[in-house]
């Protein structure tokens, strides 16, 4: 199972499960073009040999500029490699992540308990 964090800035999938975000998810979104499986397997943390983790914490003085095609380009590797993908996209993603929505098998939908989580989720 890989779990992809798409919060490149703010994602906390690595430090949730006390593991260092590296910077490949980062390179691998902004440049689609060298997306293979070995830039991918090198990219990933091991948390088990049931689950590797693909996330990123950059500095939020960075401009981190990537495509929805990039984004569908590293998970089509995914699913090649993996058997099962989690995608973790934050809320300011959803809207341009329709496309990878679609795609989904399944969608599990988490809501802080808040008024602004409520509204979000509408």
């Amino acid at each position: 199972t890989g779990l992809v964090d798409l919060d490149v800035q703010y994602g906390t999938s690595a430090l949730a499960l006390d593991l260092e975000a590296g910077r490949g998810l980062r390179q691998l979104l902004e440049n689609p073009e060298r997306v293979d499986p070995i830039l991918i397997a090198s990219s990933m943390q091991h948390e088990s040999e049931q689950l590797y983790v693909l996330s990123a914490e950059d500095s939020l003085e960075d401009n981190i500029l990537f495509t929805g095609d990039a984004v569908l380009g590293v998970l089509g590797e995914l699913r090649e490699e993996l058997e099962w993908t989690v995608i973790d996209v934050p809320r300011h993603m959803l809207a341009p992540a329709r496309r990878l929505l679609t795609q989904a098998s399944a969608i599990l939908l988490l809501v802080p308990p808040s008024l602004a989580g409520v509204r979000d989720a509408n």
